[in-house]
């Protein structure tokens, strides 16, 4: 599956053939080569286990072992320098709406820890924004994100206003609200907490931009 055919391949074999025909696949391929698949450097790789996790669900045995170990092993994954980019590529073109929430609930579980990691925030940044425009922009995900982060002690988001990744997530989560004019109401809360925080001054004005302000030093 390394080769720049495979993906289309896997798609062909799973929309023409019988899903029992397909299980081979996963059974064969997917499972025992999981580890390999999902950190591998080539593209060709990762993009085929993304095909068999689209094609796949809860509806069979198979399809309920390979989401499982995947979305249990989602934290680690995405702190792997390529694991990261399999992660971001399901929440930006994946087909599995129920796999991407599952995907979701594990990296809000772990939020301070992924948002700090180098390779880690640019997965959390893809669950809540996974693109600017329409239709993948969703001023629910991003209203979810920022409530999220709101949700942290103050010791907490004090210590990722120390962390030059986490401080990134945070911008383009504030950023994201003020260009898409969305879930306004959430990013003032979480900008008041970070101005807080991080001993910002208090003035006349968005709070969001002077949070950014912040964010940016």
């Amino acid at each position: 599956m390394e080769q720049r055919t495979g993906p289309e391949m896997l798609q062909h074999f799973f929309t023409t053939l019988d899903y029992v025909h397909c299980s081979i696949f996963i059974d064969e391929l997917a499972i025992p080569r999981f580890w390999e698949m999902v950190m591998s450097r080539s593209l060709h790789a990762r993009m085929s286990m993304m095909v068999c996790l689209d094609n796949t669900g809860y509806y069979t045995d198979q399809g309920t072992d390979l989401h499982v170990t995947f979305v249990y092993h989602s934290v680690a994954i995405a702190r792997n320098i390529y694991g990261f980019l399999l992660l971001r590529t399901i929440f930006e073109t994946g087909r599995n709406n129920h796999l991407k929430e599952r995907i979701r609930q594990r990296v809000m579980a772990n939020l301070m820890e992924l948002s700090m990691h180098q390779y880690g925030n640019n997965v959390v940044l893809a669950c809540f924004i996974p693109s600017n425009r329409p239709p993948l922009f969703s001023a629910i995900l991003l209203q979810c994100g920022l409530q999220a982060f709101s949700r942290l002690h103050g010791v907490q988001l004090a210590q990722l206003v120390q962390n030059n990744n986490a401080r990134h997530v945070l911008h383009r989560l504030l950023q994201t609200s003020m260009t898409q004019n969305a879930a306004a109401a959430e990013a003032m809360r979480l900008a008041e907490q970070i101005l807080g925080v991080g001993q910002g001054w208090w003035t006349r004005g968005d709070p969001r931009a002077q949070a950014i302000a912040i964010l940016r030093r």
